[in-house]
């Protein structure tokens, strides 16, 4: 399964502990295609490599292909070594990498294309190496492994993807949404866009408003949600009734009438949910966070917070599974 956005951010964290980072700004007054790659210790023992910005030269471009970013690999490292994860929120691309030879990089020189790239940070703790590559918009990766190298070419998402879908979930960080027994709507809708699975070659990028506990303005999602070109947003929240807590199920609204029959796809899905009391569908849209959006927009509200057994219901993992498991069924038909 490929996700967007999420990032293993402990793994990150524990490597960025133990390296150095050093920014390869590239210098895009140079006419070579080619990056050079220079090396030194630090007073650490562990290698650490810069570019040379004034080394112009084609060295190893003729084995780069046409438009790629070309990534050279140590002899038997291929595509089941090298983790990928593509983080739109920062517009870059962290590429990990085992090595054995700390050296290998000294030797070797990244080349190609450099389309999209604003800048490289290379980390090393002398087993691994860390790449994060910086674009200067929101990119798709598109890879390939051959003949020792990894290629790797960043396009827009519409240029990868037949369909894009934003799923905003909705508040975040200080913004808990409505509070109840204990339980926060920020949680709930995290936890059900995050049990989200993409499978491959479906020709739909999904991309997400958030992966953590941030807080995003109304105006940082719409933009998001334009940088991928979106065909539509689903954003999803929770529901209250300020004069009782009888009042419960789920409520589906959508803003215009070209995501009407997804709408009622996704209240048939979710009629289906374990311990879903009922499924409301409106044709109008009580939302004002994406009142700028270009994008038609789906609001999928999974429960009401004010009454307790449905709070309690959207705060478990089961239900939060199979909501997820209900958007994806529609959205991947």
């Amino acid at each position: 399964m490929k996700k967007y956005l999420f990032v293993t951010v402990t793994t990150i964290s524990a490597l960025l502990l133990m390296s150095v980072m050093l920014v390869f700004m590239l210098n895009r007054d140079v006419e070579a295609e080619s990056l050079f790659l220079t090396g030194g210790d630090n007073p650490d023992g562990q290698s650490a490599f810069m570019m040379d910005p004034d080394v112009a030269y084609d060295a190893g471009t003729e084995n780069a292909k046409e438009g790629y970013f070309m990534i050279p690999l140590e002899a038997g490292i291929g595509e089941k070594d090298v983790k990928i994860t593509e983080d739109p929120d920062n517009m870059s691309t962290l590429i990990t990498i085992p090595i054995t030879d700390p050296e290998f990089y000294y030797m070797n020189n990244l080349s190609g294309s450099r389309e999209h790239i604003n800048a490289v940070e290379f980390n090393t703790n002398g087993k691994e190496v860390l790449l994060e590559i910086k674009t200067d918009e929101v990119t798709a990766a598109k890879t390939m492994f051959e003949e020792g190298s990894l290629y790797i070419r960043f396009n827009t998402p519409d240029e990868v993807y037949k369909r894009v879908v934003f799923i905003d979930a909705g508040h975040g960080g200080e913004d808990n949404g409505t509070e109840a027994y204990g339980i926060f709507e920020k949680d709930i809708t995290l936890g059900v866009a995050e049990k989200i699975e993409i499978p491959e070659d479906t020709g739909l990028g999904v991309y997400f408003s958030r992966s953590a506990d941030e807080m995003l303005t109304g105006r940082e999602r719409t933009q998001a949600a334009k940088a991928v070109n979106a065909e539509y947003i689903i954003s999803l929240h929770t529901n209250a009734d300020k004069d009782t807590r009888i009042t419960r199920g789920v409520e589906i609204s959508y803003d215009d009438p070209s995501v009407k029959d997804m709408a009622n796809e996704l209240a048939r899905e979710f009629e289906k949910i374990d311990g879903v009391y009922s499924v409301e569908l409106k044709d109008r849209l009580e939302l004002d966070v994406f009142k700028d959006s270009e994008a038609p927009v789906i609001l999928i509200r999974l429960g009401y917070m004010t009454n307790r057994t449905e709070a309690e219901l959207m705060d478990k993992d089961g239900f939060q599974t199979s909501a997820a498991k209900a958007i994806e069924k529609v959205i991947f038909k």
